[in-house]
């Protein structure tokens, strides 16, 4: 069986172009209007088998990643081309790809007889074959999205490339989301064995004892409902305090402060219950006592565990 090769490239270009040149290890490539170092790049694969080349970036942040994520390679933001490869002491290029939404005028600014690729690459809706043909380049391949124009010199390349039928590709975005859904399930699945052994303990423990169960299980209801009613009340309160006390400063006046006040106490202040007799005469006490003897047994247990 066929193992599936992983493309960078939106629409596999890195692969088709790695058919023609399946024994080159050292190439050489010129990306115009190159962007990221890795989503979507052309020249990721052959970069990493140990190429090299010039990218023209799209954009000066462009330009920022690909410096820093290629230093074998020579990145610029503009320029003619001759003038560029003259510069990176380059003497041979493998292929040429142009971004869509780059101008084709870029390509006039080449040396057409020193600086030759063999392969150059253009978005299929291109107009460029008068000017590649003028140079003594045809198209030896079209998939819908792009077009592949080879060099006179390299025809017999060109019979022996090798197509991708029946290998299965392997896009670098689909790895990537298959990779983040591998990882949330792995987690919910823990999450699950996690749920299934509490329960399965919860059985066990109700099927030994369940009146102890029952009895543990309201104890922890009652401290639940206690504690959360101790405890959020006077953080809110102080937080609608803290609030009013800013809005005193901020207000230009007593008609504005109390819209605010009104405003801010429907949505966060007046989801608490009101103020009752009963709070302020039999919960707020209990509360407190409740409290106390909380922290005192947690104190007691921790003195016999430590003696």
């Amino acid at each position: 069986m066929k193992q599936p090769r992983i493309s960078y490239a939106p629409s596999r270009e890195d692969l088709v172009v790695k058919g023609y040149f399946p024994d080159v290890t050292d190439g050489c490539y010129v990306d115009i209007g190159a962007a990221s170092p890795l989503e979507g790049s052309v020249t990721k694969l052959f970069y990493s088998e140990g190429w090299h080349g010039v990218h023209i970036a799209a954009t000066p942040g462009a330009a920022s990643m690909l410096t820093l994520d290629r230093p074998r390679d020579t990145v610029v933001t503009g320029g003619r081309l001759a003038q560029l490869f003259a510069e990176a002491n380059v003497r041979q290029i493998h292929f040429l790809r142009v971004a869509p939404g780059q101008p084709l005028a870029v390509l006039e600014t080449n040396d057409w007889s020193k600086y030759r690729p063999e392969v150059v690459c253009l978005p299929a809706a291109t107009l460029a074959m008068p000017l590649l043909s003028k140079h003594r380049y045809t198209e030896a391949l079209r998939d819908g999205h792009n077009a592949y124009y080879v060099a006179e010199e390299s025809a017999r390349r060109a019979r022996e490339w090798q197509a991708l039928e029946g290998i299965p590709v392997a896009m670098h975005e689909q790895i990537a989301c298959l990779k983040r859904d591998q990882a949330v399930l792995q987690l919910r699945l823990q999450e699950v064995t996690r749920a299934k052994i509490y329960a399965e303990y919860q059985v066990n423990w109700y099927e030994r004892a369940p009146l102890k169960w029952m009895l543990v299980k309201t104890v922890r209801a009652f401290d639940r409902a206690v504690m959360t009613r101790v405890e959020r009340e006077p953080v809110m309160r102080a937080a609608y305090d803290g609030h009013a006390a800013v809005q005193v400063k901020t207000a230009s006046s007593a008609t504005q402060l109390r819209k605010l006040n009104a405003s801010y106490a429907q949505s966060a202040w007046s989801e608490l219950p009101p103020v009752s007799p009963v709070t302020t005469f039999f919960i707020k006490p209990v509360g407190g006592v409740y409290v106390l003897l909380r922290r005192a047994a947690r104190l007691a247990v921790r003195t016999v565990k430590r003696a």
